[in-house]
Parts: structure tokens; sequence; C-alpha cells
């Protein structure tokens, strides 16, 4: 189902000029919310965003079997962008960022501080005089802030 949904999201944003930068599945209000990020080098507009969902509501409607109900949300990522990728942590690198950790390293599960290192297994933060070295598999949401 993933990379099928995938696949279709990468579609959708291509045939608008965009790029998939990411999605997420959460709930607001109790209800299920498909939140589909886009990206473009010149900015992502209120057309795009509408052209897309409208695509991809389509898509998914033929080619997934979303067996509940749900919101389609389409947006770019904004400043505080979420990380999803290896390719996206390497471009932030020496950037500020936020990760939110699913358990704790060095007694922490919220980190700020600097990119310093992107591997294919982990990143590396430094905040403070600590070094945090944190594997993907550990990082619940990141976002870039500044």
């Amino acid at each position: 189902m993933d990379n099928t949904l995938t696949h279709v999201l990468t579609r959708a944003a291509k045939a608008s000029g965009a790029q998939l930068w990411g999605y997420e599945w959460g709930h607001d209000s109790g209800a299920r919310v498909l939140r589909v990020y886009l990206d473009d080098a010149f900015g992502v507009s209120v057309e795009a965003c509408a052209v897309v969902s409208r695509q991809v509501a389509a898509m998914l409607d033929a080619e997934c079997d979303l067996k509940t109900a749900y919101t389609l949300e389409v947006s770019s990522p904004g400043i505080h962008r979420k990380l999803f990728k290896v390719s996206q942590y390497q471009t932030y690198r020496g950037h500020l960022i936020s990760c939110q950790l699913r358990s704790p390293v060095q007694d922490s599960r919220k980190i700020k501080g600097q990119l310093l290192n992107v591997t294919d297994e982990l990143i590396e933060l430094e905040s403070g005089d600590r070094v945090y070295s944190i594997p993907y598999s550990n990082i619940d949401q990141a976002n870039v802030l500044e």
C-alpha cells in the first residue's frame, strides 16, 4: 500500500510541475487525515495544491484500496518543514533542526541542535556541548528550524 500511495502521490505532484516532499497519516478531531506536502523551487501555489488534491483524490479512488474514510490535505512543507528522507536531511546539513524521539538519547526525547552529519543510518546533532547520534528509526519527527 505505501509503495502504491507513494507512486500515486509522486505522479500527481510531477503532473502539476512540483515534487512530492512527503506525506503522513494523521488525525484531526477523530477523523483520519492524509497530509501531502509538495515542493517546488519557485514555491507552491494554492492553485497547484488544488490541482494535485483533485488528481490525488481521483487516483487514490482508482488505484488504492483505502478501506476507511479520510480527509485529504495538500500544502507546501512550509518554513519549518518536516524531514522525511535521508536526502532531505543531507540538504539541511548545518541548519538548526528539532527532533522528537521515540525513545530517549542521552536522557533527552526532544533535541534541538545543528545538524552536523548525515549517514544512511543516523544523524548527528550538536546541542550545547553535546553531540547526539540519532538513528532514523528513533526519530518520530524532525523539522527544520532555520
